[in-house]
């Protein structure tokens, strides 16, 4: 039976209380087929709280991983994708997915599942097909994003700045982000384009909670950077 890896990056930033219950979540619930072995890599972004491991995990091997200062979610994504590629495994597939429990476990079988009968380099999740409770406000500015995004990237797809991706081993080795902010979204679409990866999206849920929303991406961040794409890519040609 081939043995077949998936690692799963996790950036963190000042989230130690709601990472601990995504741990717990992913050690819990998560069930693969025998021949998974399972690895989940915590960047700990240069947390002003104590981002440490609940001594209850069991199922899965949990490594943490911390950056000295602030180097914001793109940087931590291209310190998980660095170790991914160092372990130099084979049938390596990687889900990315944030820590402030958005993001849910059961999705990830359904991805690797895609991932791998569809033959795909990529998989994007698309919250709006998925049983997501998106606000208003939101809901908007990811449409906006959309838009861009498919001008300056020309990847055709339903949803922006979604941090649940799956991708393999081929895709993974393209991943050298260059964006340490939240631009890296776009980023990592600009590198499928221009590397002819296969790519394609598939539904995946979105909790939106009070504490989510405050620990995660506000509607004027998000804003801001769909100012950033328009000004860095229409305006100033790069």
């Amino acid at each position: 039976m081939t043995t077949k890896n998936l690692s799963i990056v996790i950036p963190c930033f000042n989230g130690a209380k709601q990472l601990v219950k995504v741990l717990r979540d992913i050690d819990t619930n998560l069930i693969l087929d025998s021949n998974y072995t399972v690895r989940v890599i915590v960047i700990d972004d240069g947390s002003q709280d104590t981002i440490s491991f609940p001594s209850d995990l069991k199922n899965h091997t949990f490594l943490l991983v911390r950056h000295s200062i602030n180097l914001e979610q793109g940087a931590s994504l291209l310190t998980g994708f660095q170790l991914c590629l160092n372990f130099n495994l084979k049938n390596q597939f990687v889900i990315t997915m944030d820590s402030n429990g958005q993001h849910s476990v059961r999705d990830i079988p359904r991805f690797i599942k895609t991932i791998e009968d569809g033959n795909f380099d990529i998989i994007f999740g698309n919250r709006f097909d998925g049983k997501s409770n998106i606000p208003l406000v939101r809901k908007f500015i990811l449409k906006l994003a959309v838009i861009f995004e498919y001008i300056i990237t020309g990847c055709k797809l339903s949803d922006a700045h979604n941090g649940f991706r799956c991708m393999n081993t081929n895709a993974l080795k393209h991943m050298c982000l260059k964006q340490n902010r939240m631009a890296h979204a776009t980023e990592i679409k600009r590198i499928v384009k221009k590397n002819r990866l296969s790519y394609t999206e598939i539904p995946n849920t979105i909790k939106y909670t009070v504490e989510s929303l405050k620990n995660g991406q506000s509607n004027l961040q998000a804003m801001k950077i769909l100012i950033d794409l328009v000004k860095q890519n229409l305006f100033e040609g790069h």
